[in-house]
């Protein structure tokens, strides 16, 4: 049920990078997403403890060969996603291009073009300003490189405003092709997507061409990066070099823009025959055992399938399900308020009229300060809201009030003004956007 863009010879880009993150840290993904969202969750699984583990499967607490089965379960989920059955992590709504599993840090992937790098980069704002720790991975197609938002999030993430850079990393697995338009010597003027880090500020957003057929390559260069964002310095540009063997998608003719010796190789680059040699070289495994683990990984995939396509559909009943929230702001803990400490001035409304009427200007100024009063994840900005109070002046007077930390200018750049709000809201705080 849907399309299906494979990602077979880009496994190394989505298991190099997913290991080289904290289990807390967040992802976003592609249409070409499931292999990202396949290990994102496996490794967030593999950080939980045995009962951590039992509450996000609802697997039975006596369950023998616990993580073994909670893998098996995650497969599942996983495979019902992409054959749009109930039982999937989005209940089958999303299907391959937009899996998401929010309780392992997975944001989401994305079907429109770029769709996700703004999300990625509000939800890294975000997660400087809650000072949780926490770096977003953003991975990318090298098509989406050449699109409007990339553009947009890149120049949104460096700004100097930012006290420290934005804990973002910027992944882009280059399999060769952005459909069927080649990136290197056809739709762009540049060797390398990573050359692009130079336009955007002095530390050429510490760029870096990594081998993307090679796992450990891929999670070295990821660890570095999310190391510099732990330390302040992001945002990181990484261009892993990968290749998809497949078409686009299942209709795709691949071999009208590209030749058998091309695609044979990259074959001699397989990432899973180069890692199981690394294993096997190195003592980890037999060559006898390396076998073994690759057999009795197809057969957990096959059982995934099967078991997936005679699982439930969903009920057309509940076609609606998850359209809305079922949840509101009235009841914000008093815990969240922002103390009058944190205010750079007293707060004062505007005066009413004899009437007690005010200007429509005053009165969404007075609401949007009402809401950072109650609410300290409250955050507002756009385009002129800082000092000049916003074009029409319905933001005047609230920077004196709250300050540049909670009160600031964006670039205008209102596709990544409202990606970054979006993402900003799925990791907990509560931007108002201009």
């Amino acid at each position: 049920i849907g399309a299906t863009h494979l990602s077979i010879g880009q496994e190394a880009v989505a298991v190099g990078s997913t290991s080289a993150i904290d289990a807390k840290d967040y992802i976003t993904s592609t249409h070409r997403g499931h292999g990202h969202s396949v290990a994102k969750t496996a490794f967030a699984m593999d950080a939980m403890s045995d009962q951590e583990l039992l509450e996000y499967t609802g697997l039975p607490a006596d369950t023998e060969n616990l993580r073994d089965q909670a893998f098996n379960h995650h497969l599942y989920r996983t495979l019902c996603e992409l054959l749009g059955k109930e039982d999937g992590y989005c209940h089958g709504r999303g299907g391959g291009m937009h899996i998401a599993d929010f309780h392992t840090g997975h944001l989401g992937a994305n079907a429109i073009v770029g769709g996700s790098i703004a999300i990625a980069t509000g939800a890294a704002m975000a997660c400087q300003k809650l000072a949780n720790g926490r770096v977003v991975l953003c991975l990318m197609g090298d098509g989406a490189a050449n699109n409007g938002i990339c553009h947009e999030a890149f120049n949104f993430a460096v700004q100097d405003q930012f006290k420290e850079g934005c804990p973002v990393i910027f992944l882009i697995e280059n399999n060769q092709y952005g459909m069927t338009g080649q990136s290197v010597g056809e739709v762009t003027g540049v060797r390398y997507l990573a050359q692009r880090g130079m336009g955007y500020n002095e530390e050429s957003m510490h760029a870096e061409v990594v081998d993307g057929m090679n796992l450990l390559a891929v999670r070295d260069a990821v660890q570095r990066a999310a190391e510099l964002c732990r330390q302040g310095k992001g945002p990181v540009l990484l261009e892993c070099l990968t290749y998809r063997y497949y078409g686009h998608s299942l209709s795709d003719n691949r071999m009208s823009y590209r030749t058998k010796e091309e695609e044979n190789a990259w074959l001699q680059k397989d990432p899973i025959e180069q890692f199981q040699c690394e294993l096997v070289d190195g003592g980890v495994l037999t060559q006898e055992q390396a076998a073994a683990e690759r057999e009795a990984m197809k057969q957990r995939v096959e059982w995934a399938t099967v078991a997936a396509a005679n699982s439930a559909d969903p009920d057309i009943r509940e076609i609606t399900r998850g359209l809305l929230a079922e949840t509101t702001s009235d009841d914000i803990p008093a815990s969240l308020a922002t103390p009058e400490s944190a205010l750079l001035t007293p707060y004062k409304k505007v005066k009413r009229d004899s009437e007690g009427a005010v200007l429509y200007r005053h009165a969404v100024a007075e609401a949007i300060a009402e809401e950072m009063l109650r609410d300290k994840r409250v955050i507002l900005y756009g385009e002129d809201v800082a000092d000049y109070g916003g074009a029409f002046g319905a933001t005047r007077g609230l920077i004196e009030v709250f300050g540049r930390e909670r009160v600031f200018n964006a670039p205008i750049s209102e596709a990544a003004i409202i990606g970054t709000g979006a993402g900003a809201a799925m990791v907990g705080m509560r931007p108002i956007v201009e």
